[in-house]
């Protein structure tokens, strides 16, 4: 069903985190590949791949061009999910996924693009109030945090265009080009376990930045209006 296309740069832990939360989907043929595109790494990133067994392939160090040479080397899923490493989905979040197929075919509203619920993997007032921002302005603004990761069919990046390289704003830009009447919101969520220098999201962490961002996209100014905001 799923390929699943992974940046990374120097994400040896990330990557490992966020492989070993897909083993579950793997074994029941929802994950049917896993491919890794690197901005060469200097740490152990290609050795977790390997060892993973994933397809590994050398990109350029746009976020957005990674994504692209991995979603045209992708060829055993129907759907695209895109993850940044260090990011996990919350467990059950197959089976989720099978059921909200199911239940869009059943609507003819096949074809569409799918994010998990935005999630902290914390505890305490910080942590509840940056997902509530986060949460909230994505929906004001139309497009997800990029830790939600993205699902979406083939068919569809090759009709929006497919990812241009616009650094840690490239998945953002598909879902805003994708649209909010045809993407769903899973049940499951995913969360940041483990911070990575891929080049993603405003690696590191900086969760003031990224509520600048999402703020900026509420008041809808397109990502590649932004781009020069983000590293």
């Amino acid at each position: 069903m799923l390929s699943v296309v992974i940046p990374t740069k120097d994400s040896e832990e990330a990557l490992a985190r966020t492989l070993a939360e897909l083993v579950p989907a793997a074994a029941d043929g929802t994950v049917r590949e896993v491919i890794v595109v690197d901005a060469g790494s200097t740490d152990g990133t290609a050795t977790i791949a390997d060892g993973a067994g994933c397809t590994f392939l050398n990109g350029p160090a746009d976020v957005g061009a990674r994504l692209a040479l991995g979603a045209e080397a992708a060829s055993r899923g129907d759907y695209l999910l895109c993850l940044m490493p260090g990011v996990v989905p919350s467990a059950g979040w197959e089976a989720d996924l099978a059921a909200l197929v199911d239940r869009l075919d059943r609507r003819g509203k096949a074809g569409g693009a799918m994010i998990f619920r935005y999630a902290v993997d914390d505890v305490g007032l910080m942590a509840g109030l940056q997902q509530a921002a986060v949460r909230l302005l994505g929906w004001l603004g139309g497009v997800p945090h990029a830790d939600q990761g993205l699902l979406l069919p083939h068919a569809l990046l090759r009709g929006i265009g497919g990812f241009r390289p616009l650094g840690s704003l490239s998945l953002v830009d598909v879902a805003h080009r994708v649209g909010t009447r045809r993407t769903s919101t899973l049940r499951a969520t995913a969360s940041r376990i483990s911070p990575d220098g891929s080049g993603g999201w405003l690696p590191g962490g900086r969760p003031l930045g990224t509520l600048a961002l999402l703020l900026l996209l509420a008041l809808r100014l397109p990502p590649a209006l932004l781009r020069r905001l983000t590293p």
